[in-house]
């Protein structure tokens, strides 16, 4: 049976190739995408894809598959903070943040920089989390973005059972157990869990992503800030623009209250293609300009959300 943990003790750090960064990615957005759909995307075999996953995890690169509830399902606004901070340590950070239920990701960064993502059970608790970052963690100058677009209040969500909640507690840290042997673990019968998880995801429930810890890997990490100019339309700059440096460019989002301005996570295997990048993107007329932060450190921390999923997968 799998743990869902990496260990990475024995391993040393490697640059990822192209077909790892992808794969970083596919486990991002479905950690439970079949080696089969992997290979025939990545114009491999799925023995290669296994190979590749098994290497990712060794060397830690890939810390944890993780189950957990959809946004869209918990009704949550998710939020990015990003100011000044003396905390210089990974570890640090995550002890001062994880004081608050609702930080979800942390990261930190040159210059001193410091980043917070927060999972706010309503919007209306955007203020007292500001106030802990500034108060509390000390962070400085800090800016918040509200991630586009705001929970629909309106849409009625699925009603979780207390079996439900079973499975996603023991999937919780190992997104990729098969239902074979969640059934096991439950003492459930297989096809009933079959079918409670095929209807939460189809009900958009739940999600399945990774933990990563990229500072494993011989890489580097970059939050790109790009400013727009004028009115420039940002839907045709993303959909162009960050697409021609795929797979670098492993996700980005945009917020709001902040209209003009596009945060961008690439994963790079040097400084050069860092400065690279930087500089293509620079040269784009929609563009004002850009700031490179390099993530020196981040990972992702439980928040309320994987609290409430432990506390009721306990409950009999």
């Amino acid at each position: 049976m799998r743990t869902g943990v990496a260990s990475s003790s024995h391993m040393p750090p490697r640059h990822l190739d192209t077909t790892d960064i992808i794969l970083v990615q596919m486990m991002l957005s479905n950690s439970r995408t079949p080696s089969r759909e992997m290979a025939e995307f990545l114009k491999t075999t799925p023995e290669e894809v296994d190979r590749r996953v098994r290497s990712l995890e060794e060397t830690g690169v890939l810390r944890r598959f993780v189950t957990r509830l959809s946004p869209s399902h918990l009704k949550s606004v998710g939020v990015l903070v990003y100011g000044r901070s003396e905390i210089t340590t990974l570890d640090g950070a995550i002890a001062k943040l994880s004081k608050n239920d609702s930080t979800s990701w942390v990261g930190l960064a040159s210059g001193g920089r410091l980043y917070a993502g927060a999972s706010l059970r309503r919007l209306s608790h955007l203020e007292a989390y500001m106030s802990f970052l500034m108060e509390d963690v000390g962070m400085q100058d800090a800016v918040f973005g509200i991630r586009s677009p705001p929970p629909d209040m309106s849409s009625k969500q699925m009603e979780l059972t207390d079996l439900d909640y079973r499975i996603l507690g023991s999937m919780h840290h190992d997104a990729r157990k098969s239902a074979f042997e969640v059934a096991q673990d439950l003492g459930e019968e297989k096809v009933l869990v079959e079918e409670r998880l095929r209807l939460m995801v189809a009900e958009k429930a739940v999600e399945f992503s990774t933990v990563l810890s990229p500072e494993a890997a011989s890489d580097v990490l970059c939050m790109y800030h790009l400013f727009r100019r004028g009115q420039s339309p940002m839907r045709e700059f993303m959909r162009t623009r960050l697409n021609q440096h795929s797979p670098n460019i492993l996700f980005f989002n945009t917020y709001r209250n902040l209209p003009d301005l596009i945060l961008a996570m690439a994963w790079v295997n040097d400084m050069a293609e860092l400065r690279d990048i930087k500089a293509s993107l620079e040269q784009d007329a929609a563009v004002e300009r850009v700031e490179a932060n390099v993530i020196i450190a981040s990972r992702v921390v439980e928040s309320w959300s994987d609290a409430l999923i432990e506390e009721r997968a306990r409950k009999k």
